[in-house]
């Protein structure tokens, strides 16, 4: 997601069920937020040769989570039972 307000966007209104498979790539980024969302989500930081920095799941709404030192993030809705 390059465009400003897709990326302001992100995952926003978006239902589970409908992007259960789903993963969004925000590149030149090391933080996200949760606020607005309905599920929980899976985040990974990645440095810019994709190596893991942070793994974090079941992240709930109303969150901000940062990673120093990631180029980009990886989101999708949490599959785990109970997480939305």
């Amino acid at each position: 997601m390059r465009a400003f307000f897709k990326r302001l966007r992100g995952l926003i209104g978006g239902k589970s069920d409908e992007c259960a498979d789903d993963v969004f790539l925000f590149p030149k980024c090391s933080s996200v937020h949760t606020f607005f969302m309905t599920h929980a989500l899976d985040i990974v930081f990645a440095d810019k040769e994709g190596r893991v920095l942070l793994s974090l799941e079941e992240v709930p709404p109303c969150r901000i989570v940062w990673c120093r030192g990631a180029s980009f993030v990886l989101e999708r809705f949490s599959r785990k039972p109970g997480s939305g």
